[in-house]
């Protein structure tokens, strides 16, 4: 009798443990073969007054945006270091706001020749946090490098 009921709790530990297990990109919902955006770096202060969607694609155009961020930073922002021969960094700056959300955007939509990228949609049970102060926040993405057209959708 313990020798079955030790045999039963094993099997039951295996199979628990089993259950837990994740793979692939079972976590962010994208599946395997579609590449997906990775958050590198975003702050409330420093993007544009106006929504801005950008690919940058060298070191020059990404250290330009962050002197313009920095010129009233002090200390200012790094700027991160970014391997342009694998990847594309994406600058989405969300324009002037009082809401205190940092933007986000995520594919969408791809096939042969294009990738659309939306802005994420906040939702009821989403809180947002009304103040008086004007933030311009912004978020820079990397984008595994693609020869497919890059879209954004203002949906």
């Amino acid at each position: 009798m313990k020798r079955m009921l030790l045999i039963l709790v094993a099997v039951f530990l295996i199979i628990s443990c089993k259950s837990q297990k994740k793979t692939g990109n079972e976590d962010t919902g994208d599946s395997p073969d579609m590449p997906s955006l990775t958050l590198i770096a975003s702050d409330l202060y420093g993007g544009a007054e106006e929504e801005v969607f950008e690919l940058i694609e060298d070191q020059a155009s990404l250290q330009k945006f962050y002197r313009k961020v920095n010129m009233t930073r002090k200390p200012g922002l790094a700027v991160p270091q970014v391997d342009f021969s694998k990847n594309i960094a994406v600058l989405y700056c969300s324009g002037s706001t009082n809401a205190t959300e940092l933007p986000e955007i995520y594919i969408s939509d791809e096939n042969d020749s294009e990738m659309h990228l939306e802005k994420g949609k906040l939702y009821a049970k989403d809180s947002i946090v009304k103040s008086t102060a004007t933030v311009t926040p912004f978020g820079l993405y990397l984008l595994p490098l693609t020869d497919k057209q890059v879209i954004f959708s203002q949906k």
